[in-house]
């Protein structure tokens, strides 16, 4: 009978944990780590009318792919900043940049991140550098509606020296994020 008992009290034991671990994961007040990669590839800067609400903006930029980022899988992305750069004091621009991600699901479900930025462009460079020194959470659909986040991250723009060459942009992603993940987007 003790045996019995005490099998009992571990099946208990057992499940109450991964009740308690599965309940806990994904839910609006228990921030989970998120991170992850994409590559999108770009369009040209728009220079004449950037339609940016960074005031001053130089210009608008666009790109879009795909990627990976952790709570989503295999994302689809678009890209949207308006970049302010400012005279070089010594051969190089001081890049100033405001915009938004949106990250798509296989579901459907989007993730919209809006985004601060600032890197450093040297004329004639075929790369530039950006670091997105703050992002957050500015909306979502399914199980990210209400969802709530922040990090930062790392860019890379590669810039053609050639008409043959195609512009992208790779980009790195880390932070926390909570949100609902107990299947809203079912049960619309």
């Amino acid at each position: 009978m003790k045996t019995l008992r005490t099998v009992v009290v571990a099946v208990l034991l057992v499940g109450l944990g991964a009740s308690t671990a599965a309940a806990s994961h994904g839910q609006p007040d228990h921030p989970v780590p998120i991170r992850g990669s994409i590559l999108g590839l770009d369009t040209p800067p728009n220079f004449e009318d950037p339609e940016c609400l960074a005031a001053g903006a130089t210009w608008r930029f666009e790109s879009s792919g795909t990627g990976t980022l952790s709570h989503l899988g295999k994302v689809h992305f678009d890209l949207v900043n308006c970049t302010t750069w400012y005279p070089p004091p010594a051969g190089s621009f001081e890049l100033e940049i405001v915009g938004t991600m949106t990250f798509t699901a296989a579901n459907g479900d989007m993730l919209v991140i809006a985004h601060e930025a600032e890197g450093v462009y040297v004329p004639g460079s075929a790369t530039v550098d950006w670091t997105i020194t703050e992002w957050v959470v500015e909306d979502g659909t399914g199980r990210f509606d209400s969802a709530t986040g922040s990090g930062d991250g790392y860019a890379l723009t590669y810039v053609p020296q050639s008409e043959e060459e195609i512009p992208y942009t790779e980009i790195d992603l880390s932070g926390e994020i909570a949100y609902d993940a107990s299947n809203r987007s079912q049960q619309r």
